[in-house]
């Protein structure tokens, strides 16, 4: 989130806060996140999110997929 805030500091000056609200409180969840997870060398006991993978995919429409075989 703070490497978040500082990009969107440097895109929209004044507005980074808001446009930072916007984008992980509106447009993030209705894309269907996924969290990525991953350890430090130093705390490898304790995981920490390292990244968002978003898709554009319905979760409804994932059911509506058919089999492989």
């Amino acid at each position: 989130m703070q490497a978040a805030y500082f990009a969107y500091c440097k895109r929209y000056g004044d507005k980074a806060l808001e446009m930072l609200q916007q984008e992980y409180g509106q447009n993030i969840p209705t894309r269907n996140p996924h969290f990525i997870m991953g350890t430090m060398k130093a705390h490898p006991q304790t995981f920490i999110i390292i990244g968002i993978l978003r898709s554009g995919i319905d979760p409804a429409d994932l059911d509506r997929q058919g089999g492989l075989f």
